[in-house]
């Protein structure tokens, strides 16, 4: 048979022409770049608990589960807050954190691809027990006694802090309320709009208010923010290709 490269003259510059061409073929060509994780989420969730809510179709675990599932395999990481809303409470939302994920493992070579994928997992599991807790936390917080008062302007206001500070400057947002937005504090409904959060995006299920605040998706259950939450990140992935 014969060489491929016999009478070919690798003197002086062909030669250079000859590993320029040829040395990518030879060596294969390189792994993609990683595509960079999607940006963080903040999501932020009010839950109404006053005895004069007629909820038909609370939230519960199942939803608050399924919002941490669909923020871990978004991949991008990001912060959970999770507050009642009923009598006025100097307590703190309930927060969750969640780490980003090495991103696109199968571009790296095998042996980097096993350690990002055995590092993928690991952090995967902490996340998950982190998220048991979570949960754990918020069930408790809904299977209170239905209380007197509906504090919507004391949750504006707790969430209005959180999205002001450094984690809003560095994450998508979503503020999510299911109450029927009747403000009521020992008979005072002044509902406070102009406190409602402005950053990000505002939803709510069950609001039957006339006054609709910053309020960009009226839903009707629990379960459409889950598919609004879905559609969201599905949007934020395919904006990363563009």
């Amino acid at each position: 048979m014969k060489n491929f490269f016999s009478g070919w003259p690798l003197g002086g510059g062909q030669g250079l022409i000859f590993l320029l061409f040829f040395f990518p073929i030879l060596q294969g060509c390189p792994p993609p770049a990683s595509s960079p994780p999607p940006r963080p989420l903040l999501i932020a969730i009010g839950a109404d608990i006053s005895k004069t809510f007629k909820d038909n179709d609370p939230i519960q675990g199942l939803h608050i589960r399924q919002v941490c599932e669909l923020v871990l395999q978004a991949g991008g990481g990001g912060i959970i807050v999770f507050q009642t809303i009923g009598s006025p409470t100097k307590k703190d939302p309930i927060r969750l954190e969640l780490q980003a994920l090495p991103n696109n493992c199968y571009s790296l070579p095998a042996s980097a691809k096993i350690r990002c994928k055995q590092q993928r997992q690991s952090i995967k599991q902490g996340l998950k027990d982190s998220i048991e807790i979570f949960i754990g936390r918020c069930i408790k917080e809904l299977e209170q006694p239905k209380q007197p008062d509906t504090d919507i302007n004391g949750f504006f206001r707790k969430i209005n802090t959180l999205v002001s500070g450094p984690a809003g400057d560095d994450h998508d947002i979503l503020i999510y309320l299911h109450t029927d937005g009747i403000h009521d504090i020992k008979g005072n409904k002044d509902l406070n709009c102009a406190i409602a959060p402005q950053s990000g995006v505002l939803c709510a299920s069950g609001w039957v208010n006339t006054n609709k605040c910053n309020i960009s998706h009226e839903l009707a259950t629990p379960d459409d923010f889950i598919i609004l939450l879905k559609k969201y990140i599905r949007k934020q992935k395919d904006s990363k290709h563009d």
